[in-house]
C-alpha cells in the first residue's frame, strides 16, 4: 500500500523493469481510485485528514503521508506499465473489510456496501486493485 503515495509512479515502474531479472514480477496492492473511500478521502482537506486518521488510527501526523493517486484505476495501470515495458499479467478489483468499525451503527450500512460490491456490475468501485505485472 504505498503506490497511492508515488509522485512518479512511471519512474517508479521503469526501475522496477530494470532490476527485474526476466520474466520477473512487480505486484503491489493499492487502493482503487473508484472506491467510495478513496473519493471521500480526496475530498476531506488534507490537515482534517491527518487529524482524523490520529483519533481513528492512532497514527502520529508524521505518519501520515500525502495521497497522490497517479497509478490507482486500471486505466492509469495499463497505462504506464506499457510505457514502461511491463505487462500487466493479472488486475484484479477486490473489495476490502470494513474501515467504519470505530463508528458504531454506521459500520452496518458499509458492511452491506462490501456486500453488494461482490455484484460483477458494480467491481470497478470495489476498494483495492493488485496487480502483478511481469517484465518481458
Amino acid at each position: 500500500m504505498v503506490v497511492e503515495h508515488l509522485a512518479q509512479p512511471q519512474a517508479v515502474l521503469l526501475e522496477a523493469r530494470r532490476v527485474l531479472k526476466p520474466n520477473g514480477i512487480f505486484l503491489f496492492h493499492t487502493p482503487n481510485s473508484r472506491s467510495y473511500a478513496t473519493l471521500l478521502a480526496r475530498i476531506v482537506p488534507e490537515g482534517f485528514k491527518v487529524w482524523l486518521i490520529g483519533i481513528l488510527e492512532g497514527r502520529k501526523e508524521e505518519d501520515v503521508f500525502p495521497t497522490l493517486y497517479r497509478m490507482n484505476t486500471p486505466q492509469q495501470v495499463e497505462q504506464l506499465a506499457k510505457a514502461a515495458g511491463l505487462k500487466v499479467i493479472e488486475l484484479r478489483r477486490v473489495e476490502s473489510s470494513a474501515q467504519a468499525v470505530m463508528l458504531g451503527p454506521f459500520v452496518l450500512f458499509e458492511l452491506l456496501w462490501i456486500k453488494l460490491l461482490r455484484l460483477s456490475s458494480l467491481e470497478n468501485l470495489r476498494s483495492n486493485l493488485i496487480v502483478i505485472l511481469q517484465k518481458s
